[in-house]
C-alpha cells in the first residue's frame, strides 16, 4: 500500500514509485526525503482529469441561487493548500490545462461563506433544527457519494462536507464503489457526488453533460461534427460559458500526478496525459558521478 511504499522509498528498497503509487496528499511527508537536494525526487505534473463535485438535478439543488451558494461556500483553494502544499490548481471548467480549448468559464476560486449564506436565504431557506436549513418542507440534509480508489478524494470530501456544514448545509458522506456512484449519476438519482472526470478528451468530457441544457446540446453536436480548428475551438469555449452558467458541478481540483525517481536519473519526464512514467525509458540515463 502506498504508506509501504514510502517507507521502501526512505530505505532505498524502491528506486521508482511511478504515479499512482503515491499519491499528492503525501505531498508534505515527501519533501522531506524526496525534495531538490535528497537522493530520490518527486516529479509533479498535473494530470489531464478534474475531482468534480457533480450537484444533483433534483429539488432545491436545481436552483441557480443554490448552485451558486454551493460554489461560494466551499473553500477549494484552502483544500488544494492544505491537501497537496498548493501544488495543484483549482480548475475554472471541467476542461483544464494544457488542452487549447480549456477557459476560464468560472471565477478565481472564492470563498465566502457569508455570501452563501445570503444566497439561500434570498432562496428562502432559514435556520431549522440543529441549525440546519429549511424551506416549507425542504431540508438540507444531502448526501454526498464518494467514489473509491483515492486517498485525496476522500479527505477532500471530508473537507468539502465541513465548508457545507458551516452554512447550514448538512450532509452525510459516504464511499461507494466508482461504478455505482457512476450509476446514480447517469440516472440524476443523487444529491452530491465526488468524482473523477477525465479531460484529455474534450469531446467525451462535454458529452458526459448531454441533457444538461438545450442549448448545450446543440453546440455539442455541431462540436462532434466540426473539423479541428478555430470554429471548433470556439464551440468547446462556448460549451464551457453554458455549463459555467447552468453549473451543473463544482472543480474541486486538478488532480496531481506524482512520481518519485532517483534525482540521479536523467530523461524521467512524467507527461499530463496519464502515459506510463516508462513512456521514454530508453532515454533514461544515471547523471555521471
Amino acid at each position: 500500500d502506498e504508506g509501504a511504499v514510502v517507507d521502501a522509498l526512505r530505505r532505498g528498497e524502491v528506486d521508482v514509485a511511478p504515479s499512482p503509487t503515491v499519491e499528492a496528499e503525501l505531498t508534505r511527508t515527501l519533501d522531506r526525503f524526496a525534495g531538490p537536494d535528497a537522493p530520490i525526487l518527486a516529479q509533479y505534473k498535473p494530470a489531464m482529469s478534474v475531482e468534480m463535485l457533480r450537484i444533483g438535478p433534483h429539488g432545491a439543488l436545481a436552483e441557480p441561487l443554490v448552485r451558486q451558494a454551493l460554489l461560494l461556500a466551499l473553500d477549494r483553494q484552502g483544500l488544494v493548500d492544505g491537501l497537496f502544499a498548493g501544488r495543484a490548481l483549482v480548475p475554472r471548467s471541467y476542461l483544464v490545462p494544457p488542452l487549447d480549448v480549456a477557459t476560464d468559464a468560472l471565477d478565481a476560486p472564492r470563498y465566502d461563506p457569508a455570501a452563501a449564506t445570503a444566497l439561500l436565504a434570498r432562496a428562502g431557506f432559514v435556520r431549522g433544527s440543529l441549525g440546519v436549513l429549511e424551506r416549507a418542507d425542504t431540508r438540507m440534509a444531502l448526501t454526498l457519494e464518494i467514489a473509491d480508489g483515492s486517498p485525496s478524494r476522500i479527505e477532500a470530501g471530508e473537507r468539502l462536507t465541513s465548508d457545507l456544514s458551516a452554512v447550514g448545509i448538512a450532509v452525510t458522506a459516504i464511499v461507494r464503489p466508482a461504478g455505482e456512484v457512476a450509476q446514480a449519476i447517469e440516472s440524476g438519482s443523487f444529491d452530491l457526488a465526488l468524482v473523477e472526470q477525465r479531460a484529455d478528451d474534450p469531446l467525451r468530457a462535454s458529452s458526459s453533460y448531454r441533457g444538461l441544457d438545450p442549448w448545450f446540446d446543440v453546440i455539442l453536436l455541431a462540436a462532434s461534427r466540426a473539423d479541428a480548428g478555430r470554429d471548433r475551438d470556439a464551440l468547446f469555449v462556448e460549451l464551457q460559458t453554458v455549463w459555467a452558467r447552468v453549473l451543473p458541478g463544482i472543480p474541486i481540483y486538478q488532480e496531481l500526478r506524482v512520481d518519485v525517481a532517483p534525482a540521479k536519473l536523467e530523461g524521467v519526464t512524467p507527461v499530463p496525459s496519464g502515459e506510463p512514467i516508462t513512456w521514454n525509458v530508453a532515454v533514461w540515463r544515471f547523471i555521471a558521478q
